[in-house]
């Protein structure tokens, strides 16, 4: 059941397909696989997710996110579920789908391979989790996109989208039938790109790249929509939600407080303030700061995204 390379070459909200799901209040436990925007430190050798610690190790001082403080994994796990769910989070900074395809030391493909069926299915051909009570959650590209959209390789978003198909099928048979997929956010709106003055296409680049992947997301919800009749998957649309808050941010409660919507401050980015901490060297504290540095965003909006898609998972 390994997976391995493939060789081949507007959506506002949500939507989903019709399924077995039993709704988000039904739901006991939670897959994710993803980068470091869902990273939590999680280490599946260590303290497993309990009733008593849904989120297993490390402890709550100890998780390290890139949204200095807790990130979207976090709340939907326990401020915005509506039951005791368990959540085993591979999110890994750094991470592409696939680093055969887009290189990274870490991707989904090893996530997948190296802890998930090893250590969480029962052996090769089992369904282990063959359960509507179970939620699936994927956010991939950001570093698949990021990495590679300045080659202008209009094969790449193909191939990076044709591997996911493989992934979300694998999963499916280990027994996953729910499904929640996120797309990838306005990239070119990131510090990074903006602050750029030595590639001054840099931004049309990256927003070209990532509509096409996003796009491609969607029509690849479509054919796991068809191909299987007991499947719910769930599209949930980062890059709207990202745009509105950039657009306006008070019109959020969570990200009411944003001052900056464009800007970083370097005292923040090595992750050691948290909450509403204010540096002096920082204009503002960091929860006034959309992104904690020039690639990542602070957790008022991963509280707003938390909320977001406790709201579609209820739908």
């Amino acid at each position: 059941m390994r997976f391995s390379l493939l060789a081949t070459t507007s959506l506002t909200g949500a939507s989903a397909a019709k399924g077995l799901y039993p709704g988000f209040s039904q739901i006991q436990d939670i897959f994710i696989f993803g980068d470091s925007y869902s990273k939590t430190g999680f280490d599946p050798s260590g303290t497993q997710p309990s009733s008593s610690n849904p989120l297993g190790n490390p402890s709550s001082v100890g998780r390290a996110t890139s949204a200095n403080g807790p990130n979207y994994v976090e709340y939907l796990t326990q401020m915005f579920n509506q039951s005791s769910v368990l959540t085993y989070n591979f999110g890994t900074g750094g991470a592409t789908l696939n680093s055969s395809v887009v290189d990274s030391k870490f991707s989904l493909l090893d996530e997948l391979n190296d802890y998930y069926l090893p250590i969480y299915t029962r052996d090769e051909d089992a369904a282990t989790w063959a359960n509507d009570t179970i939620l699936f959650i994927v956010w991939v590209g950001i570093n698949d996109i990021n990495r590679s959209y300045l080659d202008e390789d209009p094969d790449m978003n193909p191939l990076i989208v044709d591997n996911y198909r493989r992934f979300v099928d694998t999963l499916y048979d280990t027994g996953a039938r729910n499904f929640l997929l996120l797309n990838v956010p306005p990239l070119e709106k990131t510090p990074t790109v903006l602050q750029d003055e030595k590639t001054p296409n840099r931004a049309t680049l990256e927003k070209a790249a990532v509509e096409d992947y996003n796009e491609r997301l969607l029509g690849l919800v479509e054919e796991v929509e068809a191909s299987y009749a007991d499947v719910t998957v769930f599209h949930y649309d980062t890059h709207s939600l990202f745009n509105q808050v950039i657009e306006d941010p008070a019109q959020f409660e969570w990200t009411a407080d944003y001052k900056t919507v464009t800007e970083s401050c370097a005292a923040y980015e090595d992750g050691s303030a948290i909450g509403r901490t204010k540096y002096d060297a920082c204009d503002y504290a960091v929860n006034e700061y959309m992104w904690r540095d020039k690639f990542h965003v602070t957790w008022p909006i991963h509280k707003l995204l938390a909320e977001e898609l406790a709201g579609v998972l209820s739908s």
